[in-house]
């Protein structure tokens, strides 16, 4: 019997029954969990927050991933450097929602005349529910996977089935972000942040500080029971 393992890198692997790696201990304690790739193809994309904003539980509960380009958040996508792109991260082809809907259906982008300063903050509280410009996974029983804080960079940000890595929109601050242009990365079951897709699976917890380009694997979000 093999195992075919898929890698964000892109490698295909084809495993022996006998060999026990990571994929497969995701599998046996989450069999409808998949994997998520880093969103930025920068070299100095990192992770900023998890659990905690910063990593640090004196700044407060965040429940979610902050991916930056740069030290600290402010390499944005104002001036064109094609790793100032946000992209998406779910392994494999998905459907990628833009906007769910939401009125007004696009943020003003935070970028101004491609001056990165003015990529830096977000203070519309009213764009999507402080949210910005995101994409929405949607998964069965209430899972979902969003990408938020895009500044639009017209054709790319549409409704679109995509593969991991394709782009989405430029890095952004949409919405609220006072941290500067980062991917915010979410996994939610009814409206619920859950913290297990980056941190309890298999013993695994990546770390801030960590790598996370396209190529590296961040985490493993759950889109079904």
């Amino acid at each position: 019997m093999k195992t075919t393992l898929r890698f964000c890198s892109g490698v295909v692997l084809f495993i022996g029954s006998l060999l026990i790696g990571r994929a497969d201990l995701v599998q046996a304690q989450c069999p409808s969990c998949t994997t998520a790739c880093g969103p930025i193809s920068g070299t100095d994309a990192y992770v900023n927050s998890l659990r905690y904003r910063f990593c640090d539980p004196a700044q407060g509960n965040h429940y979610a991933m902050d991916v930056c380009n740069g030290r600290p958040c402010s390499y944005c996508g104002c001036d064109g450097r094609q790793s100032a792109w946000h992209r998406a991260m779910i392994l494999g082809v998905q459907f990628y929602q833009y906007n769910l809907g939401y009125y007004p259906d696009v943020c003003p982008s935070t970028c101004d005349g491609g001056s990165p300063a003015a990529c830096n903050i977000g203070t519309d509280e009213n764009c999507h529910a402080g949210a910005g410009n995101f994409f929405a996974v949607i998964g069965s029983n209430g899972w979902d996977f969003h990408q938020i804080h895009i500044n639009h960079s017209g054709t790319y940000s549409f409704s679109k089935s995509v593969s991991n890595g394709t782009v989405l929109g430029h890095l952004g601050a949409t919405g609220i972000s006072n941290i500067g242009s980062h991917v915010h990365a979410e996994n939610r079951r009814i409206g619920v942040l859950e913290v297990n897709w980056f941190e309890l699976y298999i013993g695994y917890t990546i770390q801030c500080n960590s790598r996370a380009t396209t190529d590296r694997t961040v985490g493993y979000p759950q889109m079904q029971d």
